[in-house]
């Protein structure tokens, strides 16, 4: 591997998958939390690294429109490959200069841990099929645009930006992944770079990929946004069988919160906000691209651990005690909010990127694709829990009697990889609330 100190840990819970590395930072990778499934394979970070080593140039600019007099700006960009590790199709940018620092992408290469007799993950394209040549423009600079072909079984994710005329590029630039690691996707609504204008003998427009919904229900298998991009021959959208986006699987592991509601006893009378039972009902472990674009200045300060873990919580909470001493009755009420709130929900977008309704349940914003299937349990896929309200109990104390009102209170949180909290929120679960309480006497 071309970075020493590169620690490949799991992200899934099969061995046939291949291994993912993210680049467009500065430093590699020291370590990555290890996933329940125990394969070694990884969405890793790499962009090169400063000192001693001095700067890889890990995107390296192809091509610019730059001289050509077309009304797009546009620039194309090819990772470098790390090893044995390769991008699924070059990046392109609606604009001029240099990007290294500022954009992610992801490398892809074969898993470590590949079973015998199964097809590897990844394999290379047998050939090119040349699409676009800028011939004609006038531009400061040759380039050609070319279409992998990939072997049987497999799957070309991304079209490959080459310098100079004639040339075709290296088999080696590109991985084709396995077609069962892969789903149809779309486009984005509007090319990103188009040669109007620019005098080219042929047409051509570029259409960046993009995943799109998993369903309300969630799926077992999420497409990861590719950062890749398809031409098009014309200024239409190219055929939708070309937007193609990679498949990482994440288990349902949902746990039920079975802890009984808390005893209260003479000896054992809680307090307000006491919380009991806490556990970990979920999590999903996913690249923060899932979550936020590949530019977010946030997550690049962390490119070299790119996990997102985005978890839920459970646990018991003591809204409130009412203890009578007196041998005569007396009536209480309290006023409980459950739900996430508007304010809540908009601040966990634009802090992690995740998304949380009770229309939809959770996803990621960048990716609009669903966790449902990871976060709720199997039988049910009501999001109720998550609308936002509030309820007023009234009741009566008892003399010589102690009253507890107890509510399901749920944490989701979203981590950086390197531990930071990008956010967290607290609700109670919806009117799910319960009373307990004890003879005093």
């Amino acid at each position: 591997m071309a970075c020493e100190n590169s620690l490949l840990l799991s992200l899934f819970a099969e061995t046939a998958v291949p291994v993912f590395k993210m680049i467009g930072f500065e430093k590699p990778i020291v370590n990555y939390p290890q996933s329940k499934g125990g394969v070694h394979s990884a969405i890793i970070p790499l962009v090169g690294e400063r000192g001693r080593r001095g700067l890889w140039n890990i995107l390296v600019a192809r091509w610019s429109d730059s001289g050509s007099g077309g009304k797009r700006n546009g620039t194309f960009f090819h990772p470098r490959a790390q090893g044995n590790l390769c991008a699924l199709g070059s990046y392109g940018n609606p604009a001029y200069g240099e990007i290294t620092g500022k954009k992610s992408v992801i490398l892809v290469g074969p898993s470590p841990n590949a079973p015998a007799g199964r097809s590897p993950a990844v394999a290379r394209p047998t050939s090119y099929t040349n699409m676009w040549s800028d011939s004609g423009s006038g531009g400061a600079n040759d380039g050609t645009m070319w279409r992998p072909v990939a072997p049987s079984g497999y799957v070309a994710m991304g079209d490959v930006m080459a310098s100079g005329y004639g040339k075709q590029p290296s088999l080696n630039d590109v991985w084709c992944l396995r077609s069962d690691l892969t789903r149809l996707s779309t486009y984005e609504a509007s090319d990103f770079w188009n040669d109007g204008s620019s005098g080219a003998d042929r047409d051509c427009s570029t259409w960046k990929i993009v995943t799109e919904t998993n369903g309300i229900d969630g799926s077992e298998y999420l497409p990861i946004p590719p950062y890749t991009f398809r031409v098009s021959a014309n200024y239409g959208r190219p055929d939708t069988s070309y937007a193609v986006v990679p498949l990482l699987r994440v288990p349902d592991a949902f746990k039920k919160f079975d802890f009984a509601l808390p005893t209260v006893t003479k000896t054992t009378i809680p307090s307000t906000g006491d919380q009991f039972g806490q556990q970990e009902q979920c999590s999903a472990v996913l690249p923060f691209i899932f979550y936020l674009p590949n530019d977010s200045a946030w997550n690049l300060a962390r490119i070299s651990k790119p996990f997102y873990t985005v978890s839920r919580e459970i646990a018991w909470n003591v809204e409130g005690v009412w203890n009578n001493d007196s041998a005569g009755d007396f009536t209480r009420s309290k006023t409980i909010k459950w739900g996430i709130s508007k304010t809540q929900s908009e601040e966990m977008v634009h802090s992690a990127g995740v998304s949380v309704s009770a229309s939809y349940g959770i996803k990621g914003f960048e990716s609009s694709v669903t966790l449902n299937y990871q976060f709720t349990q199997t039988t049910s896929k009501s999001f109720t829990e998550y609308q936002e309200g509030e309820t007023t109990e009234s009741f009566v104390v008892p003399g010589k009697t102690v009253k507890v009102l107890f509510s399901k209170h749920i944490w989701l949180k979203a981590k950086a990889g390197d531990g930071t909290m990008a956010s967290q929120v607290e609700m109670v679960a919806n009117n799910d609330i319960h009373f307990g309480g004890c003879d005093l006497s």
